[in-house]
């Protein structure tokens, strides 16, 4: 089983280099890509070109991926312009949203997937992405059936949980890494209100990464996270450790300066 984003014709592959898996089903988390194009389409008109220049507000790396899920949706053209049903998907403010990503997403989608996503099982929807590894084709059909629900298009009752979210998506045994154990929600509240502090919300999970000696950062995040969640997350760190190492390398500047007056004066 595998999707209509096989890889088509040589040349197909040279007008696509230099985009990570451009000829692959969408796999960046679909709240990524749902934010991109409404903000593409900020100013009520998109953009007559889309590259990395006019997406400065997202990570690089999901810049290619968007770039990727762009094309491989049909969404952009060769020449990276905006096609028909880009513009229609955006019109009116997005209001057209369930009733153009349908069309689309049947257009680019195989037949195996389609059924799969009607009255399939996880694992069916996965096999039905075939085109790349097995952690990527599950972060595409997590991103399918995303797409799927925020269409409003009919969704198997076998890929979501009791309140309607997809379920976990396998993506492979990964390898263990010796790590800390997080807190429990127990153990953090109670932590917490032995130190005087306001206890934390038992629905959130902590966990303490080490720094250096005697010094750590505390992570916070939901009991129930989703995969998709886990993917905004690395995207929201990535850009986090990019503002810290400003802020220090700043910080040490201004601290190197009144060291070199005070060496000037003497």
């Amino acid at each position: 089983m595998t999707c209509t984003f096989a890889r088509m014709e040589d040349e197909a592959d040279e007008e696509l280099e230099g985009e990570p898996d451009a000829l692959l089903p969408p796999y960046l988390p679909y709240r990524s890509f749902r934010t991109g194009v409404e903000r593409l389409a900020t100013s009520g008109r998109l953009p007559p070109r889309i590259d990395r220049s006019v997406l400065k507000t997202m990570p690089g790396g999901t810049q290619g991926h968007f770039l990727a899920a762009l094309k491989s949706l049909g969404l952009i053209d060769k020449e990276a312009a905006p096609t028909e049903p880009f513009r229609s998907l955006v019109a009116e403010k997005s209001a057209r949203w369930n009733e153009v990503m349908p069309a689309i997403m049947q257009a680019r989608y195989s037949k195996a997937a389609l059924a799969a996503l009607a009255n399939g099982t996880p694992s069916q929807v996965v096999e039905a992405m075939g085109q790349g590894s097995k952690g990527t084709n599950a972060k595409s059909a997590l991103f399918f059936v995303m797409a799927a629900l925020d269409a409003s298009m009919p969704v198997s009752p076998h890929l979501l949980d009791s309140k309607g979210k997809p379920l976990g998506f396998a993506r492979g045994k990964p390898k263990p890494k010796p790590r800390k154990p997080a807190a429990s929600p127990t153990e953090s509240a109670s932590a917490a209100a032995s130190a005087g502090a306001t206890p934390l919300d038992p629905s959130m999970l902590s966990q303490a990464i080490p720094m250096g000696p005697d010094r750590y950062a505390e992570l916070r995040w939901p009991a129930d996270i989703t995969l998709d969640e886990i993917d905004e997350l690395h995207d929201g760190l990535t850009a986090f450790k990019t503002f810290m190492q400003f802020q220090v390398k700043a910080r040490e500047r201004s601290r190197a300066k009144p060291s070199e007056a005070k060496d000037g004066a003497s």
